[in-house]
Protein backbone atom coordinates (compact mmCIF):
# COMPACT_ATOMS: atom_id res chain seq x y z
CA UNK A 1 0.00 0.00 0.00
CA UNK A 2 0.99 3.28 -0.25
CA UNK A 3 -0.62 6.48 1.78
CA UNK A 4 -0.70 9.90 0.51
CA UNK A 5 1.58 9.00 -2.57
CA UNK A 6 4.25 7.75 -0.38
CA UNK A 7 6.39 5.11 0.33
CA UNK A 8 5.09 1.57 -1.45
CA UNK A 9 5.00 -0.54 2.11
CA UNK A 10 3.63 -4.40 2.25
CA UNK A 11 0.81 -5.40 3.77
CA UNK A 12 1.27 -8.29 6.64
CA UNK A 13 -0.08 -11.53 5.66
CA UNK A 14 -2.50 -12.60 8.28
CA UNK A 15 -4.00 -15.87 5.85
CA UNK A 16 -2.73 -16.90 3.21
CA UNK A 17 -5.59 -14.89 1.02
CA UNK A 18 -5.82 -11.85 4.21
CA UNK A 19 -3.60 -9.10 4.59
CA UNK A 20 -4.07 -6.37 7.07
CA UNK A 21 -2.13 -3.34 8.66
CA UNK A 22 -2.95 -0.94 11.25
CA UNK A 23 -2.22 2.89 10.72
CA UNK A 24 -2.36 5.88 12.81
CA UNK A 25 -3.75 8.79 10.64
CA UNK A 26 -3.33 12.24 11.08
CA UNK A 27 -6.56 14.53 10.83
CA UNK A 28 -7.29 15.73 7.08
CA UNK A 29 -7.50 13.90 4.11
CA UNK A 30 -6.09 11.20 3.21
CA UNK A 31 -5.49 8.54 0.08
CA UNK A 32 -4.20 4.72 0.24
CA UNK A 33 -3.57 2.81 -3.08
CA UNK A 34 -3.81 -0.46 -1.88
CA UNK A 35 -1.90 -3.16 -4.90
CA UNK A 36 -2.54 -6.57 -4.90
CA UNK A 37 -0.20 -9.15 -7.65
CA UNK A 38 -0.02 -12.89 -7.37
CA UNK A 39 2.85 -15.10 -7.27
CA UNK A 40 1.09 -17.33 -10.39
CA UNK A 41 2.04 -17.78 -13.76
CA UNK A 42 -0.63 -15.01 -14.61
CA UNK A 43 1.05 -12.39 -12.67
CA UNK A 44 -2.60 -11.01 -12.03
CA UNK A 45 -2.00 -7.30 -10.87
CA UNK A 46 -4.99 -4.94 -9.36
CA UNK A 47 -5.29 -1.92 -7.39
CA UNK A 48 -7.57 0.40 -5.56
CA UNK A 49 -7.30 3.92 -4.35
CA UNK A 50 -9.56 5.08 -1.21
CA UNK A 51 -10.01 8.34 -0.14
CA UNK A 52 -11.53 8.57 3.74
CA UNK A 53 -11.21 12.20 5.89
CA UNK A 54 -10.18 11.75 9.43
CA UNK A 55 -11.34 14.09 12.04
CA UNK A 56 -10.08 13.71 15.44
CA UNK A 57 -11.00 17.32 17.09
CA UNK A 58 -14.13 18.25 17.99
CA UNK A 59 -15.49 21.67 16.95
CA UNK A 60 -15.48 24.61 19.25
CA UNK A 61 -17.31 27.51 20.06
CA UNK A 62 -15.50 30.36 20.01
CA UNK A 63 -17.95 32.58 21.28
CA UNK A 64 -21.51 32.83 22.64
CA UNK A 65 -22.70 36.00 23.67
CA UNK A 66 -26.30 37.06 24.90
CA UNK A 67 -27.68 40.57 25.71
CA UNK A 68 -28.20 41.11 29.22
CA UNK A 69 -29.41 42.75 30.99
CA UNK A 70 -32.74 42.66 29.43
CA UNK A 71 -35.40 43.97 30.39
CA UNK A 72 -38.83 41.21 30.42
CA UNK A 73 -40.65 42.51 27.90
CA UNK A 74 -37.81 42.40 25.28
CA UNK A 75 -36.11 39.28 23.84
CA UNK A 76 -32.61 37.82 24.15
CA UNK A 77 -30.14 37.62 21.47
CA UNK A 78 -27.66 35.36 21.65
CA UNK A 79 -25.06 35.55 19.20
CA UNK A 80 -22.72 31.90 18.71
CA UNK A 81 -19.81 31.77 16.76
CA UNK A 82 -18.52 28.32 16.05
CA UNK A 83 -16.09 26.30 13.74
CA UNK A 84 -14.88 22.92 12.23
CA UNK A 85 -11.76 21.94 10.21
CA UNK A 86 -13.95 19.58 8.11
CA UNK A 87 -17.33 21.07 8.57
CA UNK A 88 -20.31 21.93 10.85
CA UNK A 89 -23.09 20.28 10.87
CA UNK A 90 -25.90 21.66 13.77
CA UNK A 91 -26.42 23.72 16.68
CA UNK A 92 -28.81 23.11 19.48
CA UNK A 93 -29.12 26.52 22.19
CA UNK A 94 -30.18 25.11 25.56
CA UNK A 95 -31.94 27.73 28.15
CA UNK A 96 -33.73 28.18 31.46
CA UNK A 97 -35.21 31.42 31.48
CA UNK A 98 -38.50 29.84 32.37
CA UNK A 99 -36.81 27.94 35.50
CA UNK A 100 -36.90 24.72 33.44
CA UNK A 101 -33.72 23.50 31.00
CA UNK A 102 -35.12 23.36 27.55
CA UNK A 103 -33.50 23.54 24.10
CA UNK A 104 -34.38 24.83 20.33
CA UNK A 105 -34.95 22.59 17.32
CA UNK A 106 -31.72 21.37 15.59
CA UNK A 107 -30.52 24.07 13.50
CA UNK A 108 -28.79 23.34 10.72
CA UNK A 109 -25.11 25.05 9.91
CA UNK A 110 -22.97 24.80 7.31
CA UNK A 111 -19.37 25.40 6.68
CA UNK A 112 -16.16 25.71 8.34
CA UNK A 113 -17.25 29.09 10.17
CA UNK A 114 -20.55 30.14 11.17
CA UNK A 115 -22.16 33.19 13.26
CA UNK A 116 -25.80 32.31 14.04
CA UNK A 117 -27.95 34.50 16.09
CA UNK A 118 -30.92 32.81 18.56
CA UNK A 119 -33.49 34.86 19.99
CA UNK A 120 -34.99 33.94 23.21
CA UNK A 121 -38.53 35.14 22.66
CA UNK A 122 -39.88 37.29 26.03
CA UNK A 123 -42.72 34.99 26.63
CA UNK A 124 -39.90 32.16 27.68
CA UNK A 125 -38.42 34.52 30.47
CA UNK A 126 -39.82 34.16 33.75
CA UNK A 127 -38.67 36.47 36.54
CA UNK A 128 -38.65 34.62 39.56
CA UNK A 129 -34.95 34.54 39.85
CA UNK A 130 -34.05 37.54 37.97
CA UNK A 131 -31.45 35.93 36.37
CA UNK A 132 -31.06 32.43 34.02
CA UNK A 133 -28.48 30.81 31.92
CA UNK A 134 -28.13 29.42 28.08
CA UNK A 135 -25.33 26.88 26.80
CA UNK A 136 -24.57 26.22 22.47
CA UNK A 137 -24.00 22.88 21.35
CA UNK A 138 -22.29 22.41 18.16
CA UNK A 139 -21.79 19.00 15.92
CA UNK A 140 -19.59 18.72 12.91
CA UNK A 141 -20.21 16.56 10.12
CA UNK A 142 -18.73 13.63 11.80
CA UNK A 143 -20.80 13.59 14.83
CA UNK A 144 -18.03 15.05 17.15
CA UNK A 145 -19.58 17.03 19.92
CA UNK A 146 -18.77 20.19 22.13
CA UNK A 147 -20.13 22.77 24.10
CA UNK A 148 -20.27 26.15 25.38
CA UNK A 149 -19.45 27.35 29.12
CA UNK A 150 -23.12 28.77 30.71
CA UNK A 151 -23.48 32.37 29.70
CA UNK A 152 -25.76 34.21 32.49
CA UNK A 153 -28.24 36.39 31.55
CA UNK A 154 -29.42 39.22 33.87
CA UNK A 155 -33.64 40.10 33.79
CA UNK A 156 -35.15 43.82 34.59
CA UNK A 157 -38.66 44.80 35.37
CA UNK A 158 -39.62 47.07 32.68
CA UNK A 159 -43.24 47.14 33.98
CA UNK A 160 -44.98 49.49 35.99
CA UNK A 161 -47.36 48.21 38.67
CA UNK A 162 -50.87 48.89 38.25
CA UNK A 163 -53.08 49.80 41.33
CA UNK A 164 -56.81 48.94 40.42
CA UNK A 165 -60.27 48.64 42.75
CA UNK A 166 -59.64 51.36 44.71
Amino acid sequence: YKLNGGTLTPLINATPSNWNITLTLTEGQQNISIYANDTSTAKNQANKNVTIFVDLNNPTISSLVCSSPVNDSVSVNCYINSTDSFGLSSLIVGFNATGSWQNSSIISLSGKSQNYTYSIDAANTSLSNLKFSTLAYVSDLSGRTASSIFYDINITDDVFPTIWNI
